[in-house]
């Protein structure tokens, strides 16, 4: 299945058969998803929600390069989910994994700064592949999670927020 828009919302969805979605969106909501086989998301400029979901086999979550598209696709994809043309090589962005069971997930070639881990469950069998950029810790550069960047704002005020760009990749 091959998506492309503003949105792709596949909250509370069951999906029982291996599936394989191509999407380019600019928000992807995946929370409450649940999957009894392996189910693989290719994604491009999206932010991307992943709670509370129940999964019985792997799920992949992978950025999805522009390898084989036109370059007036990628064009038209970036104009259809409201972005910028600064976004056609960005990764995509996962913002939330709280309530999922980390175990199954594979996370490949995605920008993970802004990502909350709070209430994830089973973080020590997370699986990173490929491209994964993190934040940084704002005085010594060393990678971390953005819960941890978070905390260290509230300690000390005026570090602000990770943004785009502002991270550091582990490949």
């Amino acid at each position: 299945m091959i998506v492309a828009g503003v949105f792709l919302s596949l909250s509370r969805a069951t999906i029982s058969a291996p599936t394989s979605v191509k999407a380019s969106a600019k928000l992807a909501w995946l929370d409450r998803i649940t999957t009894t086989k392996e189910v693989e998301f290719r994604l491009r400029h999206a932010e991307i929600s992943l709670c509370d979901a129940n999964l019985g086999d792997d799920l992949y979550l992978m950025g999805w390069a522009k390898d084989g598209l036109e370059e007036q696709q990628i064009v038209r994809d970036v104009t259809d989910a409201d972005c910028g043309n600064d976004m056609i090589d960005a990764l995509p962005r996962v913002m939330a994994l709280r309530g999922t069971p980390l175990d199954k997930v594979i996370l490949r070639d995605v920008d993970l700064r802004a990502c909350r881990f709070a209430g994830a469950r089973g973080l020590d069998k997370l699986t990173l592949d490929g491209r994964i950029e993190f934040p940084r810790a704002p005085y010594t550069g060393r990678l971390m999670i953005a819960d941890e960047y978070f905390w260290r704002c509230r300690k000390s005020p005026g570090l602000g927020r990770p943004a785009r760009g502002a991270g550091c990749s582990t490949s």
